[in-house]
């Protein structure tokens, strides 16, 4: 963790006042982020947005996120969308939640 805490200090350490928002999906990739970035006291902000296409896998995601933010004292904000039927209508994952999140 040393290594990638100078990197992002090195490269954008200068952007620690702006509010940083991370969309922390509840996976490592994300988690780690959002916890760098609060541990190197960024202004940080986090969202999530549950779209239930795992169950209660998704919701468990959810709980996990906003306890992690809630323990930091990192803004949180938890959205619920469904677009499970646009999704059988033929619709594309990553064209439907860009267009949700614009």
């Amino acid at each position: 963790m040393h290594k990638l805490e100078k990197h992002i200090e090195a490269h954008w350490g200068h952007l620690k006042s702006n509010p940083a928002v991370v969309a922390c999906s509840g996976g490592l990739d994300s988690t780690v982020l959002l916890y760098v970035l609060h541990k190197l006291q960024f202004d940080v902000r986090c969202i999530h947005v549950n779209y239930h296409l795992r169950g209660e896998d998704s919701d468990k995601d959810a709980a996990f996120i906003e306890a992690f933010c809630t323990e930091r004292k990192i803004p949180v904000e938890i959205r619920a969308e469904s677009i499970s039927e646009r999704l059988e209508n033929g619709g594309n994952l990553q064209q439907i939640a860009r267009a949700d999140s614009l």
